[in-house]
């Protein structure tokens, strides 16, 4: 029975939307989005404005351009992160997780995986890190190294701190 249930899976691998690099690069995108959406708001457009193409630090460092669909994705997690930055900060992930899981017929093949690249980053920012993985290394305080956000429907700024504090370990 089991290995009927693996067979409905087995098939044609859906086809490839992004190269590799395009795709590491929108979710660490994905990731810094995110996190400024949780815990500094206003940092939202300069945020864009440096993801977008003819970003001036680019030259600076001699990184090549988005590729077109990289750059198309980017302008997508604008306009998702732009839908709910209105709402107050529980609001607005409870909503982009919304926004995320919607079913939307017609959809692109880059709309589609910038909804679950945001989606999946949602879930991993969200989730608290285990006791059980703790490092003994001492915990960094910087503001930089957050890796969660605020749980759905709660704004407890003190179950915020403790998640924070105890993934804080595996840094």
């Amino acid at each position: 029975m089991a290995s009927d249930r693996l067979k409905s899976y087995a098939g044609k691998p859906a086809p490839r939307v992004f190269e590799t690099d395009d795709l590491a690069i929108l979710t660490g995108w994905a990731q810094a989005v995110l996190e400024a959406l949780a815990y500094a708001p206003d940092r939202i457009e300069p945020w864009f404005a440096a993801a977008r193409p003819g970003a001036p630090w680019r030259a600076v460092f001699q990184i090549a351009e988005p590729s077109a669909q990289l750059a198309e994705a980017i302008s997508f997690m604008d306009l998702a992160i732009r839908a709910v930055t209105s709402l107050d900060s529980a609001s607005r992930i409870d909503a982009l997780r919304v926004l995320c899981a919607e079913d939307r017929s017609g959809e692109d093949a880059v709309e589609k995986l910038v909804r679950r690249v945001l989606q999946s980053t949602l879930y991993q920012l969200s989730t608290p890190c285990p006791r059980s993985v703790r490092s003994p290394m001492k915990p960094s305080r910087s503001p930089a190294t957050r890796n969660t956000l605020p749980p759905p429907d709660s704004d407890s700024r003190k179950e915020r701190n403790q998640n924070w504090n105890v993934c804080q370990g595996l840094r």
